[in-house]
């Protein structure tokens, strides 16, 4: 799962699990990569997959959308063929609430 994650008193990061994360979409960073899915299941919904197909290696991104709050979805990162996948890194946009961790 993905949370934000705040430094206590003491520096240490905590995840912030009270608040609410509603997570748009995600990009994968890959290199050299020919073919790889991302499985977005979502509480509710069927699953949905973004699929990278290429002919020829190359470094890039593949955006996601996921469009659910993260407590209620499952990411996965598919590559089920002998063709190369690596990825090199992620990141996520969305909206935080903390408006219902103060209740």
């Amino acid at each position: 799962m993905l949370f934000l994650r705040t430094s206590d008193s003491t520096g240490r990061l905590k995840a912030d699990t009270r608040a609410r994360l509603q997570i748009r979409r995600m990009r994968f960073f890959h290199q050299d990569s020919l073919a790889y899915q991302v499985s977005v299941l979502a509480a509710g919904r069927t699953v949905r997959l973004t699929t990278l197909d290429l002919t020829v290696p190359e470094d890039g991104e593949l955006r996601v959308p996921v469009l659910c709050e993260n407590k209620q979805s499952t990411i996965t990162i598919i590559n089920d063929t002998a063709r190369p996948a690596w990825i090199t890194g992620a990141e996520w946009d969305g909206e935080f609430h903390a408006r219902n961790a103060l209740r």
